[in-house]
């Protein structure tokens, strides 16, 4: 418990007949760090924050050791390698210099918490195991920085699987290249690699990062929309057009890509 407190005994000689005495310290509270893990990041990328909180250990050995003890098989993951996905992201205080192991137990015990409440009739009606739901939510937190958008973006990758149809998700592809900050060349989106969505139909093979609740929430129970497309729309901080019409689509794409070559880059608009 973090809470607990380190008792001091001291012995004290009695001035008048040299008998000792045991007196209690006041006591010495634990000295505790804070480390913020926030929603999709990756096993990898949350390694970083363990080693700027100074952790003993490695993060990354010490997800893969509790792959063992972890109940992948009743989240529909049986046979999976990584914990990438039931690393829940939350602020968790930790004994300071405590082991990396620490913050990963506490992650997967918030993770089995959490997922706990999330309402999965939806998702299994569509024949989606837990393991699914966490895909898409990780998903979800890629492509998603407007809260309102989530059911959405959900919404489209359910209609999408449903008709069989490839997801055309780049941050799948960016996962498994672990490049998340320049844009893609044409080779590696023609590339058809389990985690190219554009290429290959279906959910990728892992999540693809670490989400929240509001995502998880999300991924269980998407709007009931028809929404087949969505694309950022150019000069916002992150939103996206929505849209099941493909001609619709072939206009905001356009829109985008028009917006993204005189930029040079994402054309969203965000303070900061």
């Amino acid at each position: 418990m973090l809470g607990a407190i380190v008792l001091v005994v001291a012995v004290v000689k009695l001035a008048s007949g040299g008998d000792e005495q045991l007196a209690v310290a006041e006591p010495e509270p634990l000295k505790t760090v804070d480390v913020t893990v926030p929603e999709g990041l990756t096993i990898g990328q949350t390694a970083d924050l363990a080693k700027q909180a100074k952790l003993k250990g490695s993060y990354e050995k010490a997800a893969v050791k509790a792959i063992k003890g972890f109940p992948l098989r009743r989240y529909g993951a049986k046979g999976a390698d990584s914990l990438e996905g039931f690393m829940f992201p939350a602020t968790y205080e930790l004994e300071k210099n405590a082991p990396a192991a620490d913050l990963v137990d506490k992650q997967l015990a918030a993770f089995e918490d959490n997922f706990a409440g999330v309402d999965m009739k939806r998702a299994a009606k569509k024949n989606l195991t837990p393991y699914d739901v966490v895909t898409i939510a990780s998903m979800i937190e890629k492509e998603v920085q407007v809260a309102r958008e989530r059911p959405l973006v959900a919404a489209v990758i359910y209609n999408r699987l449903a008709a069989g149809d490839t997801l055309g998700i780049d941050a799948t592809l960016r996962y498994e290249l672990e490049n998340y900050d320049r844009q893609l060349r044409q080779s590696e989106l023609d590339a058809p690699t389990p985690y190219n969505t554009r290429i290959v139909a279906g959910l990728p093979p892992t999540p693809i990062g670490n989400p929240g609740l509001a995502a998880l929430e999300a991924a269980a129970a998407p709007a009931r929309s028809d929404v087949y497309y969505f694309v950022i729309k150019p000069g916002t901080c992150g939103k996206h057009v929505f849209t099941a019409d493909s001609s619709e689509f072939a206009v905001a794409q356009a829109a985008y890509q028009e917006a993204l070559a005189a930029e040079g880059g994402s054309p969203t608009d965000c303070p900061g």
